[in-house]
């Protein structure tokens, strides 16, 4: 028998059936006599459904997977739907919940550091400039006429030997980023990573009042299972009331009957005397 008071089932005995042969549907009998179990989902979400079997020691009813809580239940209010308010059950849902958000980073928290690897490495290893090749002068090409052990007395070649000729490719690089670029640069990816921080901020807060809402429309969900529940029930005593009303009207139509005969017969006794 359920442990949570209420309105009684339609049909108290699994076994025997209680109701008339007329009231015995075939939705009645799947309903409450027929043993197959029910999948209920697992407060994991990573692990298959729960099969619940009847209990036999309890009366045919499904008891609450849970092995704290001492709920038992029939088809006619699901157990599915005792397993949303079962305090047992959702205590696990909601420490699995919290254990895997703390076991779990952020996936904005990830993008942000891995944006602000990105740019520091940026930073700190600037790409490569090509510097231009320049190409040897004419004068270093052309070959010397004269000996080397002969020396030179015409002043230009006392002026090109005193000032030896600068090595290629030494020309400077104007593409470098300056210190002042570099932390001007640096102050940017500061101002926009405060930005993306404020971002994260609002995305959190919308996620969070998303969150709220989806447990809303769970919760009216349930509400929405609990009356269409209450309905199919109203609906097998409307059924019911509606075949004694017709047994009731038979009777009343047998008696009419019989009030009739009786009046003939009261009748033809008066007018015997």
């Amino acid at each position: 028998m359920p442990s949570t008071p209420g309105k009684p089932p339609a049909c108290e005995d699994f076994f025997n059936c209680s109701l008339r042969e007329d009231q015995q549907s075939t939705w009645h009998m799947k309903t409450y006599h027929e043993p197959n179990p029910v999948f209920l989902p697992n407060p994991d979400p990573s692990l298959p459904r729960i099969a619940v079997n009847r209990d036999p020691n309890r009366g045919m009813y499904y008891p609450c997977p849970h092995p704290e809580c001492d709920h038992t239940s029939i088809l006619r209010t699901n157990p599915e739907q005792h397993q949303n308010h079962c305090k047992f059950v959702q205590r696990d849902r909601k420490a699995i919940k919290a254990a895997a958000a703390i076991t779990s980073p952020q996936p904005t928290l990830v993008r942000r550091q891995s944006w602000r690897d990105r740019q520091a490495a940026n930073i700190i290893a600037p790409p490569q400039q090509t510097q231009p090749t320049t190409r040897p002068s004419l004068r270093q090409c052309r070959p010397t006429l004269r000996h080397a052990d002969q020396p030179s007395s015409s002043p230009s070649s006392a002026r090109l030997a005193a000032a030896p000729f600068p090595p290629t490719g030494s020309a400077p690089n104007s593409n470098n980023a300056t210190a002042s670029e570099v932390t001007q640069f640096q102050t940017t990816m500061d101002h926009i990573a405060d930005t993306v921080d404020r971002l994260d901020k609002r995305l959190d807060k919308h996620t969070k009042a998303m969150s709220e809402m989806s447990e809303q429309m769970d919760w009216a969900m349930d509400q929405f299972n609990k009356i269409r529940a209450q309905n199919a029930s109203l609906e097998a005593h409307t059924e019911s009331i509606r075949i004694d009303m017709g047994l009731m009207e038979d009777l009343l139509g047998g008696l009419l009957k019989d009030t009739y005969k009786l009046k003939e017969g009261l009748k033809s006794l008066r007018e015997g005397r």
